[in-house]
């Protein structure tokens, strides 16, 4: 004989109780199936009995009357409902004499409360009977309460194994069966019920005490998930469990078993199946003895929310014996269960995880009878921290798995998870991490990523800025999508994106290329800045980067607050690096200790390695002794393009119009740009320099310098074309082209134009290139040399796309 356990949504619509009925009947040996209630079902009697009290519910028992009278319509002919309909009506009755009594009386008792939850199975055992036999099978309805007795809780009661195997041997014999899950009877033969989840329970008691060949429970998933797929997306499905994982999965959250159904199984070493109703051709999760899968050292991640951690701590503790009895002691008479325990090597505290919704209860019993010890200063006051949840890896190898631990803090410590406690039993079956609540989505992702085959892991990117920079970047990540996925099993994902003025946001399917491109009409106004980087960190996602293609001081001074919250940053704008030292040390202090990234290659070069060769250079012990540089590609643009034939200012808004110039172009002309960037590399040089260090020598006119606006520059530089000929006509006359020359020169900064001669290395530079030369202790004789495009929106967002992928392809 086997036993089918079929729950509320295999029973609840027409084309699931068909299959339940293929199902069965493709079944060669005799079996007894089990039901749940209808969905929704046991939630409406729970409210029913609750509402009794204040009032006789009559809208909820319509209810309930018109959800099985639906039923009914949908699963039978007119002419067979006659008979069904008449018995939902009695059952219908009855419970609402049950409500009437109840609130005359003004008294819900657990033996009331229990028999109002028993019409749930009743009815459903009922209606599936009569569908089975109204479609040809023959099959007997079971009474659960003449088989099934307990003693003792009436809402959750202890089956006498005993005596219920000898009724149950008595009246099932060799046919096909149907009974109502979740019901049973006490000695005196009242109602009682075994618990929420209690039809799981109900076949796999009837599997031990008929010694059945297997226990099958179907439901709506596909067995056992390596993680709850409401909180992680990327599932998959666990073919092979022992009773031990599934017990410790299903405890910890895997909502498709209810966890003691396992140990009446496990006591008679009968397999357990879970299917999908709706799929039965899916292979399920199969649970026996032994776990016969190599395929992961862990076998899932499951979590429990709603948790507490109480800890006991004081010097009275060390040394003392019998004092964590009387913890557990206290909290045992109380009724408190104690999910969890962690005790320190000195002996001076113990953690305990507990309901959350106990935790002010557990602390006034604790501090009662410890108040002699807390008087004497030997014992602290209980303390307690509210809002936790833990996060439990399973697996019966795991302990063969070295160096497993490391992978899971790695994993949540990227992502900014504080761990506030950790327990792992000597079977190393389950290792149990307590974090907040908070993370408990992101923490599930980021484990679940790491250990399973074939992980995708989700990048969630932020963008501020997506004009030209922005634009080039979101264009490329649009051809390389697919290779992403396919060759690196990373998907990004623009959770949310935002301009001067506006954001836009959408953390679940991510914003498409369209979406961004709408941001002006269908964005919403962030009033402050720092209203968008408070979304961002509420957001709390798993591989958080935040991308700045501005600018923008603004949009800089929000780096760190994202570092402190473990966001990494990539950016090109050069504001925040070339700073003050203190600001540039810090931010780079944050990355490293809140385990996230700061990438600013851009800042200089675009996408030229040049800060990454000079990082190299010096981690391998080289020294930096000099640098000399053309890294402006606006304006080494401007340099070869103005000849003195068109006017200057022509040539600037040429270099504007192409996006080689920052949007204020001032920035540039002044030598802004290219004094940032000397400073950065000095510093990356392992100096501590500021930009009033550097010498420069301006090669504007002063009205050019204090212009106060695009428009008023343009104006100015037309105004003092004869200026800038005259630098063009002395450079053209000793054969020698102008150059922004920027160098560092043991410790000494400048930046300066200069007529470069032809035997230069940067004479021969053209268009918008850029190129470094880099004399260090190892280059003496000559430098190594960097060169290639240095300006441009297309090659600066190629530098931030090859930083992003250089964070996400190291942690994979």
């Amino acid at each position: 004989m086997i036993v089918l356990k079929f729950g509320g949504t295999s029973v609840s619509s027409p084309a699931n109780l068909k299959q339940l009925k293929n199902i069965i009947e493709s079944k060669s040996e005799s079996f007894i199936v089990v039901v749940s209630a209808f969905s929704g079902i046991t939630n409406l009697l729970e409210s029913i009995a609750t509402n009794s009290l204040q009032q006789e519910p009559h809208v909820l028992l319509k209810e309930f009357k018109d959800i099985h009278v639906d039923h009914i319509k949908n699963y039978f002919t007119d002419k067979q409902q006659t008979e069904v309909l008449v018995e939902i009506q009695k059952k219908c009755n009855q419970l609402e004499n049950i409500c009437t009594s109840v609130f005359t009386l003004q008294e819900l008792s657990n033996r009331t409360r229990a028999l109002i939850l028993s019409f749930g199975e009743r009815l459903s055992s009922f209606v599936v009977h009569r569908y089975l036999n109204a479609h040809g099978l023959t099959i007997e309805l079971l009474d659960p309460t003449k088989i099934i007795t307990g003693n003792g809780d009436y809402l959750n009661t202890t089956v006498d194994f005993e005596k219920t195997a000898a009724q149950a041997a008595a009246m099932v014999k060799n046919a096909n069966y149907i009974i109502g899950g979740f019901i049973a009877s006490n000695e005196k033969g009242e109602v009682v019920t075994l618990g929420r989840g209690g039809s799981d329970y109900t076949a796999a008691l009837l599997g031990n005490v008929l010694e059945a060949a297997s226990v099958e429970i179907w439901s709506d998933v596909n067995g056992v998930q390596s993680a709850d797929p409401r909180k992680v997306k990327q599932t998959i499905a666990i073919e092979n469990l022992s009773y031990e994982e599934a017990f410790e999965m299903a405890y910890f959250g895997a909502k498709v078993l209810y966890p003691p159904s396992v140990i009446p199984l496990r006591n008679k070493k009968i397999p357990l199946l879970l299917k999908n109703t709706g799929a039965p051709d899916q292979l399920g999760t199969y649970i026996s003895d032994h776990n016969k899968s190599d395929l992961h050292k862990i076998q899932g991640v499951s979590s429990l929310a709603n948790i507490a951690m109480i800890t006991v701590s004081g010097v009275g503790l060390s040394g003392r014996k019998g004092s964590a009895r009387q913890v557990f002691q206290v909290l045992e008479d109380n009724d408190i269960n104690i999910i969890l325990i962690t005790q320190s090597c000195s002996e001076q505290s113990i953690g305990l995880g507990i309901d959350q919704s106990k935790a002010a209860f557990a602390k006034t019993i604790l501090d009662n009878r410890f108040a002699e010890e807390i008087a004497k200063q030997q014992f602290n006051e209980a303390q307690v921290s509210l809002d936790h949840c833990i996060i439990a890896l399973v697996g019966d190898k795991m302990k063969s798995k070295v160096g497993l631990c490391g992978h899971v803090f790695s994993a949540i410590g990227e992502n900014g998870i504080n761990v506030t406690a950790i327990a792992q039993g000597a079977s190393e079956r389950n290792i149990s991490i307590v974090i907040d609540k908070k993370d408990e989505t992101k923490a599930l992702n980021v484990i679940h990523e790491r250990f399973f085959s074939k992980p995708v892991k989700n990048i969630h990117i932020f963008i501020a800025g997506v004009g030209n920079v922005g634009g080039e970047f979101l264009t490329m990540l649009d051809g390389q999508r697919k290779a992403l996925l396919e060759d690196y099993n990373l998907n990004l994902k623009i959770c949310g994106v935002a301009n001067s003025r506006k954001m836009l946001f959408d953390s679940n399917d991510g914003l498409s290329t369209a979406d961004i491109k709408s941001l002006k009409e269908n964005g919403k106004d962030y009033g402050a800045y720092e209203n968008f980087l408070k979304e961002i960190v509420d957001q709390n996602l798993s591989n958080s980067v935040f991308l700045d293609m501005t600018a923008s001081a603004i949009v800089s001074d929000g780096y760190l607050p994202l570092l402190k919250k473990s966001i990494s940053v990539v950016t090109c704008n050069k504001i925040a690096c070339s700073s003050s030292q203190e600001l540039f040390e810090e931010l780079n202090h944050s990355a490293r200790e809140y385990n996230c990234d700061f990438k600013y290659e851009t800042s200089v070069g675009a996408a030229l390695p040049v800060i990454k060769t000079i990082q190299d250079l010096i981690i391998s012990g080289d020294r930096i002794h000099k640098i000399e540089a053309v890294i402006s590609g606006s304006l080494n643009f401007i340099f070869n393009e103005y000849d003195g034939t068109k006017p200057f200012a022509d040539v600037v808004r040429l270099a504007m119009n192409e996006g080689y110039t920052e949007p204020d172009p001032l920035i540039d002309l002044s030598g802004l740009d290219v004094m940032r960037k000397i400073l950065i590399l000095s510093r990356e040089s392992g100096l501590n320099r500021e930009i009033d260090d550097i010498t420069y020598k301006s090669f504007l006119p002063e009205p050019c310098e204090n212009a106060a606006s695009n428009e008023i520059l343009f104006e100015e530089l037309l105004k003092h074309e004869s200026h800038f000929k005259a630098i063009y006509d002395s450079a053209f006359a000793k054969a020698c082209k102008l150059k922004v020359v920027a160098s560092l020169n043991d410790g000494n900064m400048s930046v300066a134009l200069q007529e470069v001669p032809s035997h230069s290395p940067f004479y021969n530079l053209e268009g918008k290139d850029n190129v470094i030369a880099l004399n260090t202790s190892r280059y003496v004789d000559e430098p190594l040399v960097i060169k290639g495009a240095g300006a441009g929106a297309e090659v600066t967002a190629s530098g931030v796309f090859a930083d992003l992928m250089l964070i996400f392809n190291r942690k994979s």
